[in-house]
């Protein structure tokens, strides 16, 4: 069975991964101005590691960020 998409719905999808890479980008660029503070939010709430942490999830934000603009793995990333 295939599925088509109509135009409008493939522009809705184009758009809703670009706010949403857009969302995760900007998330990556606060997290990187200023690691230190990303660290200290996650040691304040209890988590060990925070600083390992803290890079831990910049880098996964980065990769959502590349799997939303190119589509590569965008399902197993979701």
């Amino acid at each position: 069975m295939e599925s088509t998409q109509s135009t409008w719905q493939t522009a809705v999808i184009l758009i809703a991964r670009l706010i949403f890479a857009a969302m995760f980008a900007m998330g990556v660029a606060f997290k990187l101005m200023d690691i230190g503070a990303t660290a200290g939010y996650i040691a304040a709430a209890g988590f060990p590691f925070p600083l390992f942490l803290a890079w831990c999830a910049a880098i996964l934000e980065t990769l959502l960020v590349i799997a939303f603009l190119t589509g590569a793995l965008l399902t197993p990333a979701a």
